[in-house]
């Protein structure tokens, strides 16, 4: 077989070059790899805060039997639900929600003078959990609703 100097020069620049090309493929893979599966959790964990809003949302602009579902004061004489004033009667009559996707770990109220009520709805454990707060008022005291809303 015969070489010249010209030949072999070429032949490693190729192995080189194609060696290059191929780590340059490798890496590009797993940055994809990592960056689908960050974004995947991002959506679970947008959907999680998004359910959480929505009950967080309800609690406090609604009124109904099942208190999870609104527990916002209702004024007899205008004869309309009072949006973000709670009574604290209400938030402790609480129960939880049925859903196939999370659950309500618990409900929270923070108030100024640091006092904090707590009201405990599931003794589930959960990997992934995201709290979400609202500003309301109760019993005429401003307090922070916290509600804390969990991945089944």
């Amino acid at each position: 077989m015969n070489t010249t100097n010209r030949g072999f020069a070429f032949s490693l620049d190729t192995a080189f070059s194609s060696l290059l090309i191929f780590a340059m493929l490798f890496l590009a893979t797993s940055h994809f790899n990592t960056e689908s599966e960050t974004a995947l959790k991002s959506v679970k964990e947008f959907g999680l805060w998004k359910n959480g809003l929505f009950v967080a949302d309800s609690l406090v602009k609604n009124r109904s039997e099942n208190k999870i579902l609104g527990a916002a004061s209702f004024d007899e004489g205008k004869r309309r639900v009072m949006e973000n004033k709670l009574e604290l009667i209400d938030i402790q009559g609480v129960t939880g929600i049925d859903s196939n996707e999370f659950f309500v770990k618990n409900i929270s109220i923070s108030f100024k003078n640091g006092r904090k009520e707590v009201v405990e709805i599931s003794e589930k454990n959960a990997e992934s959990c995201i709290s979400v707060e609202r500003i309301v008022t109760v019993e005429n005291e401003i307090g922070l609703l916290g509600v804390v809303v969990c991945e089944m």
